[in-house]
């Protein structure tokens, strides 16, 4: 389900696990999903990192990749 999705995106993104917090590391960066009552799910969000970024997208486009039947 999703929370399996969510776990293999942050092991991607994040594989060293949690940094201590930096003065205004990351202040810009946003995520926000939002699930509609007719299941689609809406996403946005902005990274200021590029190499971030870059995982992310390639993240997203393994997980899109259909599996199984339809």
């Amino acid at each position: 389900g999703l929370q399996a999705v969510a776990d293999r995106l942050l092991a991607h993104l994040d594989p060293d696990g949690e940094e201590p917090p930096e003065e205004d590391a990351g202040r810009d960066d946003e995520l926000w999903f939002v699930r509609r009552r007719n299941g689609m799910l809406l996403f946005r969000g902005r990274m200021s990192d590029p190499v971030d970024a870059e995982a992310f997208v390639e993240t997203i486009d393994t997980l899109a990749t259909p599996c199984g039947p339809d």
